[in-house]
């Protein structure tokens, strides 16, 4: 797995530096040549992860803040606990705009590379992958926001 982000983290610099000399058809990594399909084969493989991992941790840091609340509203601290969702809540919309603008980057540099090949198919396919993945994480966002104010409803602290 290690070796495999690796060669995902050296194709992306790699893309990136191609982006500078359009004259190059193709990527190396680890001495493999990579065409165009390929990188943009590894550009979503790469936004997909990234999606995945921050959709990941906004639904953990929720569940933590979920079980904080509920056990601050059990021990009667209402006011600790809406202090405590808000600054879950601001640090959930923090993560999240960093992981899409994250995203927005690295899609941004594989559509140039593309781009700068003639492969405007390709282009727009990592387009809207990426955009599928930024509104994925949003909603992420938004369930983990849900679920901080539902631990106010069932307590009937809300």
């Amino acid at each position: 797995m290690r070796h495999r982000t690796n060669m995902l983290l050296v194709a992306i610099v790699g893309v990136v530096m191609l982006a500078a000399h359009p004259a190059a058809a193709q990527v190396r990594v680890d001495s493999i040549l990579l065409t165009p399909e390929q990188v943009a084969r590894l550009c979503v493989m790469k936004i997909g992860d990234l999606a995945e991992r921050c959709i990941a941790s906004n639904h953990e840091k929720a569940v933590r803040c979920v079980e904080a609340i509920t056990d601050l509203l059990e021990a009667g601290e209402v006011e600790r606990a809406r202090h405590l969702a808000e600054v879950c809540i601001a640090e959930l919309a923090e993560d999240t705009r960093m992981c899409m603008a994250q995203i927005d980057q690295l899609s941004t540099r594989c559509i140039s590379f593309l781009i700068a090949h003639g492969e405007y198919e390709l282009a727009r396919h990592v387009h809207y992958f990426s955009r599928r993945a930024m509104m994925a994480v949003g909603n992420s966002y938004l369930r983990a926001v849900e679920a901080i104010h539902a631990a106010f409803e069932t307590d009937g602290a809300g």
